[in-house]
């Protein structure tokens, strides 16, 4: 993808994020159980704490060490997928539209979770307490 350059900041976060959490995979294994809800996590924090990446990477390493250290239950599934994807984004070539449209993806995949959401902010609260 092509989207030029800019000063706002890179959305790959909120992309790997958003992708990881719209294709959760079938939950098979334990790893394929905890992908979908770190990613989720990565959204939370994005979306609702507002989050840099910087502090993202942080709070996703701790999360992921607490779902390696339990059985990580897989995530009950969606009704539907939501009606954006990376499709959405492609041949973008302006940073600013991209980094818009990503963030409106991040938001669909998250409300796609809705009935999710009280297991993953808490997640959320146990690995970034009181917001630092």
């Amino acid at each position: 993808m092509n989207c030029g350059g800019g000063a706002a900041p890179s959305p790959i976060g909120v992309v790997v994020d958003s992708y990881m959490a719209q294709h959760p995979g079938d939950g098979s294994d334990p790893r394929a159980r905890r992908s979908p809800i770190l990613h989720l996590v990565g959204l939370c924090a994005r979306l609702e704490h507002n989050l840099d990446d910087s502090k993202v990477g942080v709070l996703l390493q701790s999360t992921a060490e607490t779902l390696r250290s339990g059985d990580a239950v897989a995530l009950a599934p969606r009704t539907e997928p939501g009606h954006i994807t990376v499709l959405d984004l492609a041949n973008c070539d302006d940073a600013d539209i991209y980094t818009v449209r990503a963030r409106r993806w991040a938001a669909e995949v998250w409300r796609t979770w809705a009935h999710e959401h009280s297991r993953i902010r808490e997640l959320y609260r146990q690995a970034w307490p009181m917001d630092r």
